[in-house]
């Protein structure tokens, strides 16, 4: 029994430290807990504020974009609208005949009785050219004697006529130089 004696004592000490170290765990590990919920809930405040502030700066970015891409479709609108405007009237412009006096040169793409059809032509033509050649303006004529219209470019000279006349008919419309 005597031998036993310090067993018993060493079990009990060992079962008191054992007891000590597990709530002392746990009150730091309480502690431990209240500390990290406290920075959780700090760091979660800073996020919100963070996170706040991006949303809003980004949807003024977000805005600010919108705003410039409606501008410049608004402004793309307009200057299609001037040019639709600009392809009316040079649909509308007729000359009964040019000066005599004036040796030019013209790219002639036919003759028509309605002018609905002519300005369709124009348009299309038009829109073909303006790829390769800059300053195409073609213009309608109006024989007063038989009431035909007819669609033409007039140009100085010759070479420009003839490279005209040969890109449309590349583009498959018909035409012949005049002069």
């Amino acid at each position: 029994m005597i031998f036993l004696l310090p067993f018993k004592v060493i079990s009990i000490i060992f079962i008191l430290i054992f007891f000590n170290v597990i709530f002392l765990t746990q009150e730091n590990l309480n502690k431990s807990k209240n500390i990290i919920n406290n920075q959780l809930e700090v760091f979660d405040k800073k996020f919100k504020t963070d996170r706040d502030k991006i949303l809003t700066m980004v949807i003024q970015e977000k805005k600010s974009i919108a705003e410039k891409k409606l501008s410049e479709q608004n402004s793309l609108k307009e200057k299609t609208i001037v040019k639709k405007k600009l392809n009316k009237n040079l649909g509308k412009v007729m000359i009964e005949s040019l000066p005599p006096n004036i040796q030019q040169y013209f790219v002639q793409y036919g003759v028509y009785k309605t002018k609905k059809n002519l300005i369709e032509l124009e348009r299309l033509i038009e829109n073909k050219l303006k790829s390769k050649f800059k300053n195409i303006n073609l213009l309608i004529i109006q024989d007063k004697k038989n009431g035909l219209y007819r669609l033409v470019l007039p140009t100085n000279k010759i070479s420009f006529a003839n490279d005209v006349c040969k890109y449309s008919k590349s583009q498959k419309f018909e035409c012949y130089v005049k002069k």
